[in-house]
């Protein structure tokens, strides 16, 4: 967890929790070519986002625009993520990240697109190559 969640005042202790168990629970299969990484995506314009934005409304006396409009310009791209932007699970799950366990990896500050993998991917395989 990056950040505690006001509307999500009962999950926040367990994602906090989540987060040091999968720590620890990276480091002891690691030996066995296993990974597990936290992925912090950050603000992704889904389904449970809208379901989210209109329980807020229904608490407040505020818009659904309003309320919406402040969530997506308090984050530093000034927009919701697509989900197709959040390559860092696709590059995870790849050989080239066979090394990276235990990391938490916030996709926040800057959302990727699939087309900055592709010279990442090539420098990677042409390193392990030689």
């Amino acid at each position: 967890m990056k950040a505690p969640v006001a509307m999500l005042a009962l999950s926040n202790g367990a994602r906090t929790g989540l987060t040091g168990f999968a720590a620890g629970l990276a480091r002891s299969i690691a030996e066995h070519n296993v990974t597990l990484n936290n992925l912090l995506p950050g603000t992704f314009d889904t389904d449970r986002l809208k379901s989210n934005l209109a329980a807020l409304t229904n608490n407040s006396s505020r818009d659904v625009t309003e309320v919406t409009e402040e969530i997506r310009t308090g984050n530093p791209a000034r927009r919701f993520g697509h989900p197709d932007e959040f390559v860092t699970c696709a590059f995870l799950c790849s050989a080239h990240a066979g090394y990276i366990t235990g990391q938490k990896h916030p996709d926040r500050q800057r959302r990727l697109s699939r087309h900055d993998l592709i010279p990442l991917n090539t420098r990677m395989a042409a390193a392990s190559c030689s």
